[in-house]
């Protein structure tokens, strides 16, 4: 009787009411860490005296921070330094060129310092909305001693132009660049999903195993630090065969 009543009345309306009630949950937490806060400020007062109480209260958030911050140091070198595998699918080798379609700083950040003790060349695929992030990554880029290229693209669902412009990028401008085809990696992250349709379409017409992934890890459903690239594999019996062209 007692455990179908407490249910009842508290953790079935509790439940619902965090689900429903977003604010809820913050200020039941800040009603229960006032009062242990006033409890445990009492027992100082009473134990230390004024002075010592002061001292304890000031460095309590200090010491907090540097607990924070020694946490979030502790997670981001594990988790970009980390030899991490997802779906099976291991870490390409760093390339001396790379595809970009530019649409996300942090992830494609990721991408150029993942190749920079290679990189010798960037194309950076650029959309009118993303003229101001190509700039940005562009400047980072050439600071790392690589070389850029825009190739613009004015609509950004138009599949056939990017399409072709990736196309471009292995039949024309690899050659002037001294590159071979397997030494250029296209990054499909980010971008819209006609564009990163046209950059798959355009490698597995060409046969080269150049696609790449920078995955993001989520907490709590947002964005965090993104991971190291992945290779993405369209067929393994083409890969590497458009070199002999």
């Amino acid at each position: 009787m007692t455990g179908k009543l407490w249910d009842r009345m508290v953790r079935q309306p509790l439940r619902l009411t965090l689900a429903e009630t977003s604010w809820f949950g913050f200020v039941l937490n800040a009603i229960l860490i006032a009062a242990a806060v006033n409890l445990g400020t009492s027992i100082l007062l009473e134990l230390a005296g004024i002075g010592w109480t002061l001292v304890v209260l000031v460095l309590l958030p200090a010491v907090a921070l540097i607990l924070i911050n020694l946490y979030h140091a502790w997670y981001e070198r594990n988790l970009l330094a980390g030899s991490r595998i997802i779906y099976n699918r291991p870490s390409p080798s760093a390339k001396r060129g790379l595809i970009i379609m530019v649409s996300s700083m942090n992830a494609q950040k990721q991408a150029v310092d993942y190749h920079a003790p290679q990189l010798r060349h960037v194309w950076l695929i650029v959309t009118p909305e993303m003229f101001a992030v190509a700039q940005e990554l562009e400047s980072y880029i050439r600071s790392l001693g690589a070389e850029t290229d825009w190739l613009r693209l004015t609509n950004e669902y138009d599949v056939s132009m990017c399409y072709q412009l990736i196309r471009e990028v292995f039949e024309v401008s690899a050659a002037k660049q001294a590159l071979s085809w397997d030494e250029i990696a296209a990054d499909m992250t980010r971008g819209t999903k006609p564009m990163t349709a046209a950059m798959v379409l355009a490698c597995a017409d060409l046969g080269v195993d150049a696609l790449e992934h920078v995955p993001t890890r989520f907490v709590h459903g947002a964005h965090t630090l993104p991971l190291r690239p992945i290779q993405v594999t369209i067929s393994q019996s083409q890969a590497g065969s458009a070199n002999a062209r």
